[in-house]
């Protein structure tokens, strides 16, 4: 179980106040789409899941940090993440930092974990650390601090795409590597920008349809007046944006070879329909 794996993984680590601080954030019950992905990309390519559990734990390190420094007062100022007070409300603002810093640094060594070969490791490691670096979903967080510069749907759609889009890219590239597909990476990373796209899109919808409960998050977007894609182009152009690039994503994926796609498409369609 995959569960167990990212809970082993922290074994390594000293036992203290940043220990705990990191598995309150990392343990707290999550969707897990992202590992999901890159269990089903090698499903998908008739292979077992295990495979890819180191990937796995590093991308959701690198998920788990980018959450709570999102959280942080000085950027969305949240209180709420998974249902339960984020980490700067539990372990104060000084820890919240330093359990993101630490997450996003063990991310490198977890990802090394496993049994494939140098040539996969080293190219897991460029996708990992582009897609969540100066280039990809650190200044998509950048850009989403200063929406209210922002005057287009281009512009809104490129920051969404770096800020949550990238990551999701990095989950399917990181099954076709696990699975030592390399020859496959663009197409894989195509499909992962769509659905990313569409991804934070029906999360923006979300947020303004369902209520803090159910969501177990409060939305920062409202407080913070950001200038978002659903007040740009209104409630049901976001929503058709939302199926149309779901569907372009999918599509992407039936074309490539060798590949069951019905595995990833299916997972990707239980993702639409998600409630939270």
């Amino acid at each position: 179980m995959f569960e167990s794996y990212l809970q082993q993984s922290l074994s390594i680590y000293e036992d203290g106040v940043l220990k705990k601080a990191m598995e309150y954030a990392l343990m707290t019950k999550g969707k897990r789409i992202r590992p999901q992905i890159i269990f089903h990309t090698l499903k998908a390519f008739g292979l077992q899941e295990e495979l890819g559990y180191a990937y796995a734990c590093a991308l959701e390190y690198i998920h788990t940090y980018s959450l709570i420094h999102d959280d942080l007062p000085a950027m969305d100022d949240d209180v709420l993440r998974r249902g339960k007070p984020t980490v700067h409300v539990s372990f104060g603002e000084d820890l919240a930092i330093l359990a993101g810093d630490a997450l996003l640094t063990e991310s490198f060594y977890q990802l090394t974990k496993n049994t494939l070969s140098d040539k996969q490791n080293l190219k897991a490691l460029e996708v990992l650390s582009s897609h969540a670096g100066a280039n990809g979903m650190v200044l998509g967080q950048v850009m989403d601090m200063r929406t209210n510069q922002f005057s287009t749907q281009e512009d809104i759609e490129t920051m969404l795409e770096k800020k949550t889009g990238r990551l999701l890219e990095s989950s399917f590239e990181l099954g076709a590597i696990a699975a030592n597909q390399l020859e496959q990476l663009m197409s894989f990373q195509e499909a992962g920008k769509w659905i990313g796209l569409a991804f934070q899109i029906q999360d923006d919808l979300l947020e303004v349809e369902k209520t803090t409960e159910e969501l177990g998050k409060s939305n920062s977007d409202e407080k913070n007046n950001k200038y978002t894609l659903l007040k740009l182009v209104g409630l049901k152009q976001a929503k058709k944006l939302e199926q149309t690039y779901y569907c372009r994503g999918i599509e992407r994926l039936k074309s490539i070879p060798n590949l069951d796609s019905s595995i990833l498409v299916e997972y990707i369609q239980s993702i639409q329909n998600r409630q939270y």
